[in-house]
């Protein structure tokens, strides 16, 4: 036999042989017997493939109040399982069946579930017990701010018995322990009761992200020591968290709602965005990897110069070992291994580097925010969104802004980590290779900083002009391009098709025009640092060479 739940039908295949059978339906809930064929036996197929165990009893239950004679039936049978259908495609079996024990016996079925006649006899010696428990609503909203959420679990249909659920929380884009409190345990329910309620601890960690959710579950060991069935739909419910934050942090909550952009200081915005970062555990884990293998490349850096000198005053000079050429081999052994053993370590890690999944997570943490964000958005303001807008935001914006932002923030650490070890070599050197120390040669470490930092600052703005200009350009071919997607047919319908191409024609040259601009900026930045420096040594070899 094949068994859906409350809403769907209790029904079995008869007659003598496949070809020709008709499927004739009794409803649990009334009704008299009919022929289910074409869409609705193709409706009714769908349902049994979401058929749980507490709904197959229910029907059986209710089957045998309408048919006494496998009501009897029941009653005399050994303690066994007789199995039910969980889907379709079964060879069938006539209600008189299950008056036979040979044919319970060789009840073939697919996809079946056995339930214990035990079961059948006690929910069927009290056809009035239809208890069923299930949440109030299949959606819970909260604040991330709020301290807990009450989740009410409602029992409906005879309430006179005790009835007792499981429940338990499960992850979905909210995590235990971050985002809520993990929670489980059972409701009971006494006689008369027809509500309780759930509490979960809601956690605000300040961090920034969009709309978080997890579920609840009811569930059942045994429904009729529970003494109640589940409801189909709302055993299980969702709960939203609401996150009130602003990106990439509420410090400057304000400036950002007045759309005072300008009056951000950018440094603090970078510290604020690293926050966010530093408080993804993936995150934090490879940049503390990726700030040691960097520092390892600056040690390697002032050992190649220590080795440099080595190399220059002792290996090389006709006085070192001039007489004893075994001890003179062994060292340019041990100088060409030092070389070659460091930079094989080095390109390990920095190959072993990659794996860290520092940019990856960081841009799927801002781009599956930033979908959540859309997914959740008001119907009113979501139309009014450019499809561009979201395209660019998600596949462009996302990927400068973990690139040209936070990887830049590593490598101004390794920067400062070999600005200081330049520092440190110039005060060991002298010590190492007994030679008089030379305090002018602190002055381009100090000057060097004093000097970019300025420079910095000025060109800051004019850089984020042409940066901006740039991205304003993709934006417009962007979304332009979105535009001619969904507008193809009143273009060609009303033979625009020349003067679109010539539309976009004019935004491409304006956003190579804007293109160029910005990497003319980019270019003259990038290379003050190696004037300044050039400048540095040039005059250092002019006075040195001169004493």
């Amino acid at each position: 036999s094949s068994i859906c739940g409350p809403n769907g039908m209790f029904s079995w295949w008869t007659g003598e042989s496949n070809n020709n059978r008709q499927n004739q339906s009794y409803s649990p809930l009334g009704g008299s017997p009919g022929i289910v064929s074409g869409p609705k036996r193709k409706h009714a197929a769908r349902q049994l493939q979401r058929l749980g165990i507490e709904d197959a009893v229910w029907a059986v239950q209710q089957a045998c109040q309408r048919e006494p004679r496998l009501y009897a039936r029941l009653q005399t049978l050994p303690v066994r399982t007789i199995p039910i259908s969980c889907g379709g495609g079964c060879n069938g079996v006539d209600p008189d069946d299950l008056l036979d024990d040979a044919a319970m016996e060789s009840f073939d079925v697919q996809r079946n579930i056995s339930v214990d006649v035990d079961s059948y006899r006690e929910l069927v010696a009290n056809p009035g017990n239809n208890t069923v428990v299930q949440f109030s609503s299949h959606m819970y909203f909260c604040s991330e701010d709020a301290d807990s959420l009450i989740i009410d679990v409602i029992r409906m249909g005879d309430k006179k018995g005790r009835s007792q659920v499981h429940y338990e929380t499960y992850d979905g884009t909210a995590k235990a322990g971050e985002s809520y409190e993990k929670v489980n345990g059972t409701l009971f329910f006494e006689p008369n009761e027809d509500t309780k309620e759930i509490k979960i601890r809601i956690m605000n960690d300040s961090a920034w992200r969009a709309i978080l959710e997890f579920e609840v579950k009811l569930e059942l060991d045994n429904q009729v020591k529970a003494g109640c069935s589940l409801g189909p739909y709302l055993h299980h419910t969702r709960v939203k968290i609401i996150d009130g934050s602003i990106f990439p942090s509420d410090k400057y909550h304000e400036a950002i709602t007045e759309d005072r952009i300008d009056d951000i200081p950018l440094w603090g915005l970078l510290f604020e965005y690293f926050k966010v970062n530093w408080r993804i555990p993936t995150v934090r884990c490879g940049t503390i990897k990726t700030i040691l293998v960097d520092q390892m490349h600056n040690l390697n850096f002032v050992f190649e110069l220590f080795m440099a000198v080595f190399l220059i005053d002792y290996l090389l000079s006709d006085k070192f070992m001039a007489h004893d050429h075994e001890k003179k081999r062994f060292w340019l052994q041990v100088y060409i291994l030092s070389l070659i053993l460091p930079f094989a370590l080095l390109h390990l890690l920095d190959y072993q580097k990659l794996r860290f999944k520092i940019g990856g997570t960081s841009r799927i943490y801002l781009q599956e925010n930033l979908l959540r964000r859309f997914f959740n958005m008001e119907e009113s303001a979501r139309e009014k969104l450019d499809p561009g807008d979201l395209i660019v935001a998600i596949t462009g914006n996302v990927e400068e802004l973990v690139k040209h932002g936070y990887m830049n923030v590593l490598n101004l650490f390794r920067f400062v980590g070999q600005l200081i070890m330049v520092l440190v070599y110039q005060l060991l050197a002298p010590i190492v290779f007994d030679k008089p120390r030379r305090y002018v040669i602190f002055g381009p470490l100090i000057a060097f900083p004093v000097i970019l930092l300025p420079f910095m600052l000025l060109r800051a703005t004019r850089t984020s002009n042409f940066e901006g200009e740039r991205k304003d350009q993709h934006m417009r071919v962007v979304s332009f391009l979105s535009f001619l997607v969904t507008q193809y047919r009143l273009i060609v319908d009303y033979s625009q098709r020349t003067a679109v191409v010539l539309d976009c024609e004019n935004m491409m040259q304006g956003y190579n025009t804007a293109a160029t601009n910005e990497s003319e900026v980019v270019l003259n930045n990038t290379y003050f640092s190696p004037w300044i420096g050039l400048l540095f040594v040039a005059a250092y070899t002019y006075i040195g060479g001169l004493q």
